[in-house]
């Protein structure tokens, strides 16, 4: 895979290039997902590495596992699946567990996930659990399969409402099915700490606060794909959001600037520190 990378960096291949940030390729176990411009040069001159590499080492793409996402209003979709031999045109692609797609995530996305959720608590009794018993497993393994696509993707409203309805409902009640009873506590009020006398188990939206904070952390203090692309892209999280910027991107400067008297920057030589933005 070192020789592939070398093929895509020295062959010619156009990657995505952004003032002065390159991105070709992404490798993760037997997953590769290539980037670059969208025109029949290069997708041809892509092809044309694909058979030098598998030539030379003897490793052969499937194309029928292979797929391609293509921009918004692309007129010459075929000719690029033809030059790179690939047929399946997908909207939406999931890597690593996580939904990219070009387009807005919908409540049908996580379908599979709510579902998931919902076989889980039902598939317990859990009236032969105690309180304690209830809240231990909500705590480890509920949220423990929902909180890696929580702080990753931008989910619904719609999809937080019923992850809250149900972990409510299997808390106070041990059942999915309740639907005339009625709890004294809101169900955001015992997602607090314990030390404010609460229950604390980890909200969805405290979840997603924490990864944003840990965005903006490793934009400065970590080299890596991510963080050279938000430094390029966008500056600084306490720079003024851009009309272009992404709904992600927006999430993370709110987030930002509550947090922003908690941050501490140790400046160096190499450290991406904007005079202008950061305090």
């Amino acid at each position: 895979m070192d020789a592939f990378s070398a093929l895509l960096d020295d062959g010619g291949f156009k990657m995505i290039s952004f003032d002065g940030y390159n991105l070709s390729h992404l490798l993760y176990a037997d997953d590769v997902l290539v980037f670059g411009e969208a025109s029949i040069d290069n997708c041809t001159n892509l092809s044309r590495i694909l058979n030098t590499f598998a030539n030379a080492i003897g490793l052969h793409v499937n194309f029928d596992n292979s797929s391609v996402m293509l921009p918004k209003n692309l007129k010459n979709q075929e000719a690029i699946c033809q030059a790179l031999s690939i047929h399946n045109i997908s909207h939406k692609i999931t890597y690593l567990g996580i939904h990219l797609s070009f387009y807005s995530l919908k409540v049908a996305d996580f379908m599979p996930l709510m579902d998931s959720i919902s076989k889980k608590l039902s598939g317990w009794n859990a009236h032969l659990f105690s309180f304690v018993g209830q809240l231990q497993f909500l705590k480890f393994t509920i949220l423990n399969s929902i909180a890696y696509l929580i702080c990753r993707s931008i989910i619904p409203k719609y999809v937080l409402k019923f992850f809250k309805r149900a972990s409510s409902k299997f808390l106070l009640f041990g059942d999915l099915v309740s639907k005339n009873k009625i709890h004294m506590i809101s169900y955001d009020r015992i997602c607090k700490p314990k030390f404010c006398g609460d229950l604390g188990i980890p909200s969805l939206a405290a979840l997603h606060f924490v990864f944003n904070c840990s965005v903006i952390s490793i934009m400065y203090n970590r080299g890596s794909p991510l963080s050279s692309w938000l430094i390029h892209r966008y500056y600084s999280p306490w720079r003024p959001t851009p009309n272009y910027a992404s709904k992600f991107w927006k999430v993370v400067c709110k987030t930002a600037i509550v947090a922003k008297p908690f941050f501490n920057f140790r400046i160096t030589a190499s450290a991406p520190i904007s005079l202008h933005w950061d305090h």
